[in-house]
């Protein structure tokens, strides 16, 4: 959802940070700075493909899994800040998406592709957006570091929706996230949170129970038509 662009690399945010610094914002910031759920599209006939990335300073290293699509459909796993794959097709423009870990921060820092070869965005098409929030269960946690495999990511698939993760594995209730999706139109919002704070020193009738009818409240306000 926030994305900071400079000549070197490409941060990719879930969050943003006075939301992070927020009084009631129970995530961890190191764990809020990977990317679950984020996928870099593009569209090149190169025979060969290779991507950089770099270890985010602010964030929490894991497994460094990606899942690598070939025009919609699953083509490989890879590891590692620099990897390369092959085009089985040939000289034919495919459609590439790679898919970033659940639990590791990184930086797109650029690709490589043969010199005669024609690198393309690809047109976003239109899809209804569905917002997954919660704890480490909606993150990714049990998935090997692949967030290619998370719940979400399998659901919005099987819809044709478009993702966007903002699950952080260990946080609790955090009514503020509603503030992350004033300026777009949500179709479906899906929450898991909840076992965090009961298992903390929250009690149900004084944390729980008022900050879960806090979230609803605003995620009512800025999103009066989605699927909760």
């Amino acid at each position: 959802l926030f994305v900071e662009k400079s000549e070197k690399k490409v941060v990719l945010n879930r969050h943003t940070k006075s939301f992070l610094k927020h009084p009631q914002t129970f995530m961890n910031a190191e764990k809020a700075n990977t990317q679950s759920g984020v996928s870099i599209c593009f569209s090149s006939n190169s025979s060969e493909i290779k991507v950089f990335f770099e270890e985010r300073d602010d964030s929490q290293t894991r497994q460094k899994v990606f899942g690598i699509f070939k025009n919609g459909k699953f083509y490989q796993q890879a590891n590692g800040f620099e990897f390369s794959f092959p085009n089985p097709d040939g000289d034919k423009l495919t459609e590439w998406e790679i898919v970033l870990p659940a639990f590791t921060g990184i930086n797109f820092t650029g690709l490589e592709i043969d010199k005669s070869a024609d690198l393309k965005s690809v047109k976003s098409k239109k899809k209804p957006i569905y917002a997954a929030i919660g704890n480490s269960i909606t993150h990714g946690v049990g998935q090997n570091g692949a967030a290619y495999l998370t719940y979400p990511f399998l659901l919005a698939r099987q819809k044709n929706w478009e993702l966007y993760n903002l699950a952080v594995g260990g946080s609790k209730i955090s009514w503020p996230v509603a503030n992350l999706l004033k300026n777009i139109e949500v179709e479906v919002i899906t929450i898991l949170w909840g076992f965090n704070d009961w298992n903390s020193t929250f009690t149900i009738e004084n944390e729980i129970k008022p900050y879960y009818k806090k979230l609803l409240t605003e995620l009512r306000k800025v999103q009066p038509n989605a699927k909760i």
